[in-house]
């Protein structure tokens, strides 16, 4: 099987051929890994800037929310900003707490750990995204 490009994506969502939920944890996943990339060599606002015009579209068409898709994205841009070597903010904590760098990764798995999890729960319970905007508009 030949690996499913965004424009086949968006075209396959847009004939009515609804993207199946092995699909869609496929776009998840590789939306995951190029942010975690991305996050840790360009800036937030960069990161921003750049990828959601170009996501967008294709998530749309494929059914992902945008309240989905933003809030999965503040956890990605925050995972990237606390990796290890290039992110910003794990630098600027090392500089604060004036640790050693092998100490400073150890301390950062758990921030990992728990984002890992959150972003597990949006991808296996996506209406969990929109419990808590649908009890404000109650």
């Amino acid at each position: 099987m030949r690996p499913r490009t965004a424009r086949m994506i968006s075209e396959d969502s847009g004939s009515g051929n609804d993207i199946t939920f092995a699909g869609r944890t496929d776009l998840d996943l590789e939306i995951f890994l190029v942010f975690v990339v991305f996050g840790c060599l360009v800036e937030s606002i960069g990161m921003m800037f750049t990828a959601v015009p170009l996501l967008y579209p294709v998530l749309l068409g494929c059914g992902i929310g945008p309240i989905w898709f933003g809030g999965a994205l503040v956890l990605l841009i925050e995972l990237g900003q606390i990796t290890p070597l290039p992110g910003r903010s794990f630098f600027v904590m090392q500089g604060v707490l004036s640790e050693k760098l092998g100490e400073m990764v150890r301390e950062t798995v758990l921030f990992y750990i728990l984002i890992f999890i959150m972003l597990g729960l949006r991808v296996a319970v996506p209406e969990l995204a929109l419990w808590f905007p649908s009890q404000l508009a109650a």
